[in-house]
């Protein structure tokens, strides 16, 4: 899979974000578009990428294009990352049409999860009820979901299932961070550990 890690890199969405945040609602939707298909769904910030700690190893499932596992691999971070289609030229991912992926994805699913259990899962706007069948399969004990406050804009990221599961299965909120945002959008950080972990 060719990718776009020999890229000189430093976090262009946070640019981008930062250039375009302030101009008219409708073609900041527009760009928020178009940088949500070239990179990723949520903007990450130093702050958000600091709240992985120097050994902590990640699994990340529906990643896209690997954007965030970028980042953090520039930091020293070991990152499982995986996504049903890997974003590439040619490949049938509505989400990330005609890119690449910024790092190595690999293909698969939540199924990965059960061989994983040592490593922080990490979902980023999960759609599809992948949040709530990751909690089916993996049996760590931290979590890192990026998404908006109960599914958020037309229910494209976790929701109200997987919130739910979330309480029942004795995962506990331990720090939420709020991250730069498109119009329209709520982007969140939370950060959960299970109980008696």
């Amino acid at each position: 899979m060719k990718t776009k890690d020999n890229a000189q890199f430093g976090n262009p969405l946070l640019e981008e974000f930062q250039k375009h945040h302030d101009k008219c609602g409708r073609w900041e939707y527009l760009q928020s578009e178009e940088s949500s298909k070239q990179y990723a769904w949520s903007v990450p910030t130093p702050e958000a990428l600091s709240q992985v700690a120097a050994g902590e190893r990640l699994i990340e499932i529906g990643c896209g294009t690997g954007y965030w596992g970028r980042l953090w691999r520039d930091r020293g971070i070991d990152c499982l990352l995986y996504d049903i289609n890997p974003p590439q030229e040619g490949s049938t991912n509505k989400s990330h049409p005609n890119t690449e992926c910024w790092t190595e994805v690999l293909p698969g699913d939540e199924t990965k999860l059960a061989e994983h259990a040592d490593r922080t899962l990490v979902l980023m706007w999960p759609f599809d009820g992948v949040a709530t069948r990751s909690l089916d399969f993996y049996q760590g004990n931290r979590l890192i979901y990026v998404g908006q406050p109960n599914g958020g804009h037309h229910g494209r990221t976790g929701g109200e299932e997987f919130e739910s599961r979330l309480k029942s299965g004795g995962w506990i909120l331990v720090k939420t961070l709020e991250l730069p945002h498109w119009v329209g959008r709520t982007d969140r950080m939370y950060v959960y550990e299970r109980k008696n972990s």
